[in-house]
């Protein structure tokens, strides 16, 4: 620090544990620390609540001691004596640096020096100059050491496939025998096997054990109203009979040779007699669901034909009422109003999803699908098999016009509806 009266330094408004104090004991210069001073003071207040003031008398003149009164909490009071002593006008470091770390050097600094690894040791001392001249040197002591440069450390691993005797035994692909070299050579091509410390970490391989063999063998039975909690009664070695609906539970106990013993379980259900199922629907088979798919081929009327083969009869018939005359008595009336009741459409192409309505002469809003077809070609000569997957249908009548709404569409085709009256 530079050498300057004690009243030209800035002034501490706080104090922490790591300030250094510079104090004078004994007539010798000496320092010690706030945590020393707080440590000392603690003691004191033990006890006594605190410190309630601190004030101070200075002395009529120079040459006379002033007191300081420390009054605590509980109104103990300590008069300090304080002695009108010199003042410390400033504080001067020096510095050495030596080969010893016991002799003190004879030159010093007032500037940091710069060990090398030669004088590897710093020296340094204080002078505490007293505004009376009377200075005061600390005793000179090594505050610091030259550090050496860490020398780099390597760890190499070599393998062998048995105690190797010399480097051509030794590789990188791990084996049973694992070396360790430890030390400050950088390169693994310069080492030799005899620096690596060798370990055994893979033994030979073991002794084939005996076989293991059954000694004994049981397997027994039991029936019980449960197929999964195994039965706690009496088991026997004969099957036992097992109602409908019930379980048979079969136990099997095993004993090996090295003292084993295994028991393991299975269980069979006795099934019930089915009754009332469905084996067929006009001659139609279940499903692998056990569901039965009916067409209209497939219902038969009260002529033992289908409905099918009956709609398509009598849309001939009607064909062919043009044809009679009146001759026919009370036939004819009937036959013509049933004619007169059913509307066909000409072919329409289904191409897309969709709602369209189109015209039709002499439809009226009591009219229903009584029939239709899919259909390949326009001419309606080739039928699409029904199970065949190309939309969803739902055809709606009105006075004078039809409309189709397609869903799921998949394919184009072609319908020609046929509508009869309620």
């Amino acid at each position: 620090m530079a050498d300057r009266a004690i009243s030209a330094l800035p002034t501490a408004t706080t104090l922490t544990a790591s300030d250094l104090f510079v104090l004078s004991q004994s007539n010798q210069a000496k320092n010690t620390t706030w945590q020393t001073i707080i440590g000392y003071l603690t003691t004191a207040l033990d006890g006594h609540g605190g410190i309630q003031s601190i004030t101070y008398i200075p002395p009529v003149s120079p040459s006379l001691d002033g007191t300081l009164t420390i009054t605590l909490a509980d109104s103990t009071h300590y008069d300090v004596t304080v002695t009108n002593g010199n003042g410390v006008t400033g504080i001067v470091q020096h510095w050495a640096v030596s080969s010893s770390n016991s002799t003190a050097p004879s030159t010093w600094y007032t500037t940091l020096q710069t060990m090398t690894p030669t004088n590897r040791y710093l020296w340094n001392y204080m002078t505490v100059e007293m505004d009376d001249g009377n200075d005061i040197d600390t005793t000179p002591c090594v505050a610091g050491v030259y550090g050496d440069t860490g020398q780099a450390w390597y760890v190499w691993i070599r393998y062998a496939g048995s105690q190797p005797t010399s480097d051509a035994d030794i590789g990188t692909t791990p084996d049973d025998w694992i070396g360790v070299y430890s030390g400050t050579e950088s390169d693994p091509d310069n080492l030799h096997y005899t620096d690596f410390d060798w370990f055994q970490y893979k033994g030979a391989t073991g002794a084939t054990g005996a076989a293991a063999t059954i000694t004994t063998q049981n397997v027994s039975y039991q029936a019980s109203n449960s197929g999964t909690v195994a039965p706690s009664g009496s088991w026997t070695t004969t099957i036992p009979t097992v109602t409908q609906g019930n379980f048979l539970w079969t136990r099997t106990q095993l004993a090996f040779n090295d003292g084993t013993n295994v028991t393991s379980y299975s269980v069979a259900r006795y099934g019930v007699d089915g009754t009332g199922s469905v084996v067929s629907v006009n001659g139609v088979s279940p499903d692998g669901s056990g569901n039965v798919a009916l067409t209209a081929s497939d219902i038969a009327m009260s002529d033992n034909q289908s409905i099918e083969t009956n709609v398509s009869q009598l849309q001939t018939d009607v064909g062919d009422v043009a044809s009679l005359t009146t001759t026919a008595g009370t036939v004819v009336p009937a036959i013509n109003e049933l004619k007169t009741s059913i509307i066909q459409s000409s072919a329409y192409a289904v191409t897309a999803n969709g709602t369209t309505s189109h015209s039709l002469t002499g439809l009226t809003a009591d009219h229903v699908v009584g029939n239709w077809g899919m259909f390949s070609d326009s001419g309606l000569t080739t039928p699409i098999p029904e199970n065949a997957p190309t939309c969803d249908i739902q055809i709606t009548t009105s006075s004078g016009s039809w409309s189709i709404t397609v869903t799921n569409f998949t394919a184009s085709f072609y319908i020609a509806p046929t509508f009869i009256k309620d």
